[in-house]
């Protein structure tokens, strides 16, 4: 009980005031999605955006399906993977392709983004072509040999060449190159060497390209150092198109490329004159290693005969 002082000037005794509990305060609210701009790239949404590219590198449709989510329930302003769940269903027919043949098309399917990866950063399309092209080439391979060819009838070893994986298409396309000489194979073989940073493997490629078809040389396809080094030599020396005919004998000449490696099935006279001199050399035929330096002369134009000389 309180007391208050009336109006006769005496204390009395006045009851207290019922108190009422106060009510419980709401639970907090969720913390609303984060802006990726306010935290830092080890804590942020950058983390979730690896795994999201980690998942499109090992062509994982469903851990892009789980890392895309998991990105949008965490963070704002994350458009630029809006169409994932679109990617995640390409990744799903790639794997499901139900044989070899099938998954060669469904990389070459790949390799057009905007139908199949649309609107996926550089980053991302590039990542999904590789690894595509490349398992897609590995399973037609280990089904057919290292000559497994594509539909079109290019062989399957381009696929990587194609995501623009030199490095790894120039060793599978020197395979296929040597389970089935053909020229364009070579030519392939040989751009994939240049783009590769690989000048000698480029100028191997190249001259046994020339060996097979002398006529599939193209100077605006060469890409490597030493063949146009060469080629500009035989401009200089006014050799006779086509320049196929002389890119392996100036590339022996200059001891790039021996034609013992390339040569083997060669029709073109000076290569196989060339060829013969070289393995008479070797065997001490000082005879036979004369007559074919002659004939050699004899089948040479002006501007190489110079050049045997340093034989």
């Amino acid at each position: 009980m309180a007391e208050q002082l009336s109006i006769l000037g005496l204390w009395e005794r006045v009851p207290e005031a019922e108190r009422v509990p106060e009510p419980p305060a709401p639970p907090p609210a969720p913390p609303p999605p984060v802006d990726p701009r306010q935290v830092d790239l080890l804590s942020g949404a950058q983390v979730q955006r690896s795994r999201l590219e980690d998942a499109c590198a090992t062509l994982d449709g469903s851990g892009l399906r789980a890392a895309h989510a998991e990105l949008n329930r965490r963070f704002l302003a994350q458009g630029w993977a809006a169409r994932a769940p679109d990617w995640a269903d390409s990744l799903d027919a790639f794997n499901a392709a139900p044989t070899p043949e099938a998954m060669g098309q469904r990389a070459l399917d790949l390799l057009e983004p905007a139908r199949s990866l649309p609107d996926a950063p550089r980053t991302i399309v590039r990542a999904v072509q590789s690894a595509a092209t490349t398992r897609a080439a590995q399973a037609l391979i280990a089904a057919k040999g290292p000559a497994a060819r594509l539909g079109d009838g290019r062989p399957a070893a381009v696929l990587p060449l194609l995501a623009g994986d030199a490095a790894h298409a120039q060793a599978l396309l020197r395979e296929a190159c040597d389970a089935h000489d053909d020229a364009q194979w070579c030519v392939l073989w040989a751009q994939a060497a240049d783009q590769a940073g690989d000048a000698g493997g480029g100028a191997r490629a190249w001259c046994r390209a020339c060996v097979l078809d002398p006529a599939v040389l193209d100077a605006a396809q060469v890409d490597g150092e030493i063949v146009l080094a060469l080629l500009d030599e035989a401009d200089e020396l006014e050799l006779p198109e086509p320049m196929g005919l002389w890119l392996p004998v100036l590339a022996d000449l200059h001891g790039v490329v021996l034609l013992e490696d390339v040569a083997l099935r060669s029709t073109n006279p000076a290569v196989v004159a060339l060829r013969r001199y070289r393995v008479h050399r070797r065997e001490l035929d000082e005879a036979a290693r004369i007559a074919a330096k002659r004939e050699l002369s004899r089948l040479l134009p002006a501007g190489l005969r110079g050049r045997l000389r340093a034989l």
